[in-house]
């Protein structure tokens, strides 16, 4: 009975996880596209992202200016590394 009941608590807590992730997954989405619209804010990302830093040094930048989480950081140094910031 007891495990029962503990199996159906982690199915209904995995079912709100994947609810909850995939919500701040758009959010964040939403703040990168929001940051990038701004031609000051693409501008000041090349600067910090153009430095001869290491890139740790440079994902630490982004978030300290744009009050980023890692991911966020790590996903606008992506695109930039693609060349698609311009």
């Amino acid at each position: 009975m007891f495990w029962h009941i503990f199996n159906i608590c982690v199915f209904v807590f995995t079912i709100i996880n994947t609810f909850v992730y995939f919500k701040n997954e758009k959010k964040s989405k939403r703040l990168i596209e929001d940051i990038l619209r701004s031609d000051k804010n693409k501008k000041l990302i090349i600067q910090i992202l153009s430095t001869d830093q290491e890139d740790v040094e440079k994902v630490k930048n982004l978030r300290k200016q744009f009050h980023l989480k890692l991911g966020e950081s790590l996903d606008i140094l992506g695109k930039y590394k693609q060349h698609k910031i311009n």
